[in-house]
């Protein structure tokens, strides 16, 4: 899609498989047309293959201990559902980073043991591959549904279903913009015969606090800490930790013990790169969610960070900077390619 070539692979293939591929090919065209633009693929050969009624319909989800993926295996657990796990080393945590991986793994195995009697791991160094291409950016990360795609169907003759866990509600989505994985093309990763499947996008992350906060191999084992140096475990001062921290308090009052540090600045709104979407979302998420739940108290001066924050949605700011950093954007992506 990126280099606006078609696209033919050596080997057998499906005809969903080109049909899905083409399709979500089109879609990254209409969001993204100065980047990416839309692609023929093509087989060797074309086998078109039946599903099989006696196969069982096994299921694999990616594992990476953070929020959204605990909580939906959590949420499978809870309901009687059986699953493998899927970890993979070359994601969150780079190829050669394999101590911090192994701790990783030691830290979520009593709940990986909980969830499945099968765990897989694979050590992928697939971005690699794409960083020549300067596809991502900060808050618009696109290759990262691809690599993990690409790993889980390796594993496609004993699943019907890859389950990924969706990291925002449906309609938070739609105000993030465009993303690596969404609800609106992970669909399309189906050769016919295995899917994969965004779980949880009916949720915000915030509201999934309270069902991990009440199982505690849950807890225990969530790592989603920015800080390389302190992982796995969560530092409590970067930006990732101090908006998980926030989203505790507003769905539950209190900060569970997973920090290094639990502490919360007064103007806490100031965290947030608010200016982003993605990031604005994220603020609104915990204030709507704190009033909904009734947690207003347990955050230091909420009522003046929700004063600031709504003040910036109301000024028309918002608009402004956005459109000024997606003509920034654009103009970065043609210096890029140029």
């Amino acid at each position: 899609m990126c280099t606006n070539q078609d696209l033919h692979i050596k080997g057998t293939g499906t005809t969903a498989t080109v049909t899905n591929a083409e399709a979500m090919s089109r879609i990254w065209q209409s969001w993204v047309p100065r980047r990416f633009s839309s692609t023929k693929v093509s087989f060797d050969n074309i086998a078109e293959f039946h599903q099989d009624k006696s196969r069982p319909d096994q299921t694999l989800c990616f594992y990476s201990g953070g929020i959204d993926s605990t909580y939906t295996i959590l949420k499978r657990v809870m309901s009687g559902k059986s699953q493998d796990l899927l970890t993979v080393l070359g994601m969150d945590y780079k190829a050669h980073d394999k101590t911090r991986f192994s701790d990783l793994i030691e830290k979520t195995s009593a709940f990986a043991k909980y969830a499945s009697s099968t765990r897989i791991l694979v050590e992928a160094d697939v971005y690699a591959i794409y960083k020549p291409f300067k596809l991502n950016d900060k808050y618009h990360h696109v290759t990262h549904i691809f690599a993990l795609a690409g790993v889980g169907f390796l594993h496609s003759r004993d699943y019907k279903s890859i389950v990924i866990a969706a990291d925002r509600r449906l309609d938070q989505q739609f105000a993030r913009g465009y993303y690596g994985s969404n609800s609106a093309t992970n669909f399309l990763f189906d050769d016919g015969l295995t899917r994969l499947v965004t779980d949880s996008d009916n949720v915000t992350r915030t509201e999934k606090m309270p069902s991990l906060k009440q199982s505690p191999v849950s807890l225990q084992a969530l790592t989603f800490c920015s800080d390389k140096r302190s992982r796995p475990l969560n530092c409590g001062v970067c930006s990732k930790c101090m908006r998980t921290k926030l989203m505790f308090v507003a769905s539950t009052g209190a900060i569970p013990p997973l920090f290094q540090s639990d502490l919360i600045p007064n103007e806490w709104y100031k965290c947030f790169e608010y200016h982003y979407p993605i990031e604005l979302s994220n603020l609104l998420d915990i204030i709507i969610s704190a009033k909904y739940y009734g947690h207003t108290d347990a955050l230091p001066f909420f009522t003046a960070n929700e004063e600031h924050v709504l003040a910036f949605c109301r000024s028309g700011e918002a608009g402004i900077i956005a459109a000024m950093k997606e003509i920034g954007r654009i103009f970065r992506d043609l210096w890029v390619h140029s």
